[in-house]
């Protein structure tokens, strides 16, 4: 019998590869698009094609930091689907900045121009779009496809939720309800068959059995901890479609709740473990008006049993899928644009704040920022952000994560009153104390004296950032007693008081009425802005400096 030869085996990983070398040889970075504790993201053109892609840095350089940062692209290498992200290549090498050598270690990957989910939902219903069930469902399916793919391939991502499925299109207002092409992203946390530890995301969408060993973890309790197996996977993405069709609240404790929340509250943590593990969810009522169908799945997805609950390959045969149109109710449509936007409310609180600080903080900053802004132009990026930082005792990390909160526009540069803002001590004051800065600011704005603010006194704040319109909208929202003018009452309870479920119901309420004639149809993302999310996200911020306490 004659040798049998056989065609070599074909390996699609060979195609991401390693590139030894400064990035700047390869790639010429456009802007910064984000920075965190762990790296920082890029968006880069290539040198040779001109295309465009996303480099992910480290900022962890040592032995340990730099071998979990390649393992994550090996596991990324070799998914090739079209709803996993795609990895290009790793690029190692040294740079030379500011006349040293610095040690690099990037991920190229393929561009989401969209975005993360909810901020290509913030710009679709900002632009017209009706959310339907439909539009969720062709979403869902794409990232549930991409799922069932790494679980076929012995891969469990472990942090799944809506910040790690992207889009691969920006939104586009020719055509507003198109369903983008979906990735889902980020395998920092992924474990692969032959990998047997434990490993756990975002704590928000975590599974019993996942909770199970976190609660031995922190009881200290002896004895080997199994790796989660793929069903996990299946309860974050449940928790994931809840969280979309109530409008932004988490499942299990059924109110919007950011992952530093849950880090920094023990008792909120307690209570979200306690009600996974104990308790039933409650779909109905804040899940309002959704179909009977996707009710039906997410009790299937919420199984506490890991053996009776569906593999993402059992879920993507599920009837749901098949729904046509069915919109979305506006209270859900209005939350979850208050979900996408409170970041930036946080901003311009502290802003609207900063400017009645102690003189010694404006000074000292003051300084820092001249000397940073080298051409005087009035804006600084983040490298000289951060050198400023450095003058009045910021460190960098600390400096990168301040940066991207004081960007509000995404530009990449901040001016001296939102440095100002975003570097101030707020622990420094007391509640007594920023109560008072409240009420300098009341008093700054009644320009006549009279001890309330009408509308024309109001703009100030605002600095032409609201058309009339939607400055209409945030002052009747402030006016609670509907007389025509805020008291300082009204303004403290506006800014430091949180919006309660029961305040955005009552706000999505009122938006949803008919317009009065000649009045807007339109709801923007300013009048949500200053209508609801401001109270809720000031909380936020307060809460996490130290200075109120959440009811």
């Amino acid at each position: 019998m004659g040798a049998v030869t056989s065609a070599p085996h074909f390996n699609a990983a060979e195609f991401a590869g390693t590139f030894r070398g400064p990035l700047s040889c390869r790639y010429e970075i456009l802007k910064q698009l984000g920075s965190g504790a762990q790296g920082a993201a890029y968006l880069v053109r290539m040198k040779e094609g001109g295309g465009e892609y996303v480099a992910k840095e480290t900022h962890d350089m040592t032995p340990e930091g730099k071998e979990e940062f390649k393992l994550e692209f090996d596991k990324m290498r070799d998914m090739r689907h079209p709803n996993c992200t795609k990895v290009i290549e790793l690029v190692e090498g040294k740079e030379l900045i500011d006349g040293e050598w610095k040690e690099q270690l990037f991920v190229i990957s393929e561009l989401a121009r969209g975005s993360d989910l909810y901020k290509y939902m913030r710009k679709a219903l900002s632009g017209n779009a009706t959310l339907t069930e439909e539009w969720i469902a062709g979403v869902y399916q794409q990232a549930m496809r991409g799922v069932a793919y790494i679980h076929s391939r012995g891969i469990v991502h472990n942090d799944l939720k809506p910040d790690n499925i992207l889009m691969l299109e920006d939104f586009d207002p020719k055509n507003p309800n198109r369903v983008p092409s979906v990735v889902i992203n980020d395998f920092g946390c992924a474990t692969l068959s032959s990998d047997t530890f434990f490993k756990c995301g975002d704590l928000r969408y975590q599974s019993p059995e996942s909770w199970r060993v976190i609660q031995q973890l922190m009881e200290g309790s002896a004895g080997e901890f199994q790796k989660l197996d793929a069903k996990a996977d299946v309860w974050s993405m449940g928790a994931t479609l809840f969280e979309l069709l109530s409008g932004g609240l988490i499942p299990y404790i059924y109110r919007p709740c950011s992952m530093a929340d849950i880090s920094s509250s023990e008792e909120l943590m307690f209570e979200l473990r306690d009600n996974i593990l104990e308790q039933d969810v409650q779909i109905n009522p804040h899940c309002a008006g959704s179909s009977s169908e996707v009710q039906e799945l997410l009790q299937q997805v919420f199984n506490k049993n890991p053996a009776e609950r569906p593999s993402a390959a059992e879920v993507l045969i599920h009837s749901w899928f098949d729904i046509k149109g069915r919109p979305m109710d506006v209270s859900t449509q209005r939350k979850l644009e208050f979900k996408a936007m409170k970041g930036i409310a946080h901003t311009i609180l502290l802003n609207a704040l900063s400017a009645k600080v102690q003189r010694d903080h404006y000074q000292d900053c003051w300084r820092a920022f001249q000397e940073a802004d080298r051409d005087q132009s009035g804006l600084i990026d983040m490298n000289e952000f951060k050198s400023a930082c450095e003058k009045i005792g910021k460190n960098a990390p600390d400096a990168e994560v301040l940066f991207q909160q004081a960007d509000i526009d995404g530009d990449q540069l901040v001016d001296f009153n939102e440095f100002m803002a975003m570097t101030f001590d707020w622990q420094s004051l007391n509640q007594v104390a920023l109560v008072q800065s409240v009420r300098k600011l009341f008093a700054d704005l009644d320009t006549d004296g009279t001890g309330e603010v009408d509308e024309s006194e109001l703009h100030s704040i605002f600095q032409g950032m609201l058309q009339p319109d939607e400055l209409r909208e945030a002052f009747q929202r402030m006016d609670v007693d509907g007389n025509g003018k805020i008291s300082l009452k009204e303004m403290e309870r506006f800014l430091l008081e949180p919006a309660t479920k029961e305040d955005l119901e009552c706000y999505a309420a009122k938006i949803a009425q008919p317009a009065e004639p000649g009045g807007s149809k339109q709801q923007s993302e300013a009048e949500l802005l200053c209508g609801t999310i401001l109270p809720a996200a000031v909380c936020l911020c307060l809460c996490w400096h130290g200075l109120v306490k959440l009811v």
